[in-house]
């Protein structure tokens, strides 16, 4: 069975590393909400002392332009149904830049050996995987667009 808190916990640190470091993301998700969050309450929901809130996965989705959480989220309710249709010319253009990006993490995470890096590639993997089971599930749901 999936395990989100685990992938939410992989999700949010490689949100925290892509805008920078954990005073950054504090002071993005401040900026956002006009919270007081501090470096040292990131530090705590990074190691699993402190649970994320929805608020400060937006805040860090909107800063990065991805959104892991939330497609991870609306994911659970869909597994079942049909993704929306796509064009199977653009789907595959999605297919082939998020392959990219994951190529491109997975080939930094085995040069560094950092498990920042090593979580990155597995969110940049995931979203390959997804964008591949639209592309699959459209193309055989009938003819292209």
């Amino acid at each position: 069975m999936f395990d989100f808190a685990r992938m939410l916990s992989i999700d949010m640190r490689s949100l925290v590393k892509c805008v920078g470091d954990q005073e950054a993301a504090a002071a993005f998700i401040n900026m956002r909400w006009g919270t007081n969050t501090s470096k040292s309450i990131i530090c705590r929901k990074l190691n699993g002392s402190l649970s994320w809130g929805v608020l400060e996965a937006m805040a860090l989705e909107d800063v990065v332009g991805k959104s892991p959480v939330t497609d991870m989220m609306h994911g659970r309710f869909d597994t079942e149904s049909t993704p929306a249709c796509v064009n199977l010319f653009d789907q595959s253009g999605v297919v082939a830049k998020e392959n990219g990006e994951a190529l491109a993490a997975t080939l930094a995470a085995a040069q560094s050996g950092s498990p920042d890096d090593k979580i990155k590639a597995i969110v940049e993997i995931n979203q390959t995987i997804q964008a591949l089971i639209i592309l699959r599930t459209n193309l055989e749901a009938g003819p292209s667009k």
